[in-house]
């Protein structure tokens, strides 16, 4: 018998990238137009709108038109321009785009004035979107993406707007050392038993920051669908040494990542919860600071 959370991961999983053939058409037009229209909806339903929320509001109206068009090509977002290469690319940058404005970026504002960050990390970078909304207000980012097609996305967003204060890495945040396997569309990448899908180098969050000197992250930010205790147990030493400022986590109940053990991780940390933010979309963000 299939335990239940991996049930619901799986089912979620086909949902997104099912078998090619009519189930793969059928997607572009029932599953997603829903997930544009929650999207849409839920920025609308905010009590309040200023100038930025109706621009960023503008974009995702268009999105969905985008999507029906296939449209390929630079595109202008809310936060710069990004390399659209397949609908797939659309999906990702309108899910980023809302879940970075209407998520991190807000609950940023309200647990810390100003919002300078001398060093980011984003764990789990997709396309870049967080990249590109903190690059302006940060000193130094290090972007971390295992996939393939994700990591060339990220790379041609962060030329494409001239960035020059984020570092690109093709790895995969982990425990330890070891070659990784994954699989998925975009923002659905996820690690996956060995010998399925692309692979990816694994690594641990304490090696990277001692092989670039990296001694205090301001604000480290992990996104990597259903990965994140092994992500936090390869960053033993930097959280045990409170290395790290504020720590954003998404969880992901369906890959059986629930928030109340991530929690339970960052307690033994020295960490408290300061702010959990309930995703549209069932994957909460967990924010932490240091006792």
């Amino acid at each position: 018998m299939v335990p239940l959370a991996q049930g619901r991961a799986y089912e979620f999983s086909v949902a997104l990238n099912p078998k090619p053939g009519f189930l793969s058409a059928m997607r572009y037009y029932y599953y997603l137009p829903i997930a544009f229209s929650r999207i849409i909806f839920f920025a609308l339903k905010q009590k309040q709108h200023s100038l930025t929320d109706l621009r960023v509001l503008v974009f995702l109206f268009m999105t969905p038109w985008l999507y029906a068009f296939n449209f390929r090509g630079s595109l202008k977002t809310p936060f710069g321009r990004v390399i659209v290469t397949d609908r797939d690319k659309i999906r990702s940058v309108t899910h980023g785009a809302f879940k970075t404005y209407f998520g991190y970026l807000r609950d940023l504002s309200f647990l810390i004035r100003p919002t300078f960050f001398p060093v980011v990390v984003d764990v789990g970078a997709n396309v870049g979107d967080f990249c590109l909304a903190l690059a302006p207000r940060c000193g130094r980012i290090i972007a971390i993406e295992p996939g393939f097609a994700n990591f060339n996305s990220l790379r041609a967003n962060i030329e494409a707007n001239g960035i020059r204060n984020v570092m690109t890495l093709k790895i995969a945040a982990h425990n330890q050392e070891e070659l990784l396997s994954l699989t998925g569309i975009g923002s659905m990448l996820h690690v996956v038993d060995l010998g399925e899908g692309e692979t990816a180098k694994g690594l641990p969050l304490d090696r990277i920051f001692a092989d670039l000197k990296v001694g205090y992250v301001d604000l480290l930010k992990i996104d990597v669908q259903g990965h994140e205790e092994k992500v936090l147990r390869g960053m033993k030493e930097a959280l045990s040494l409170k290395r790290i400022g504020l720590l954003v986590v998404e969880a992901h109940p369906i890959w059986g990542i629930w928030p109340k053990n991530l929690v339970s991780m960052m307690t033994n940390y020295g960490y408290h919860l300061v702010m959990e933010n309930s995703h549209l979309f069932g994957q909460p963000h967990l924010y932490f600071a240091a006792d």
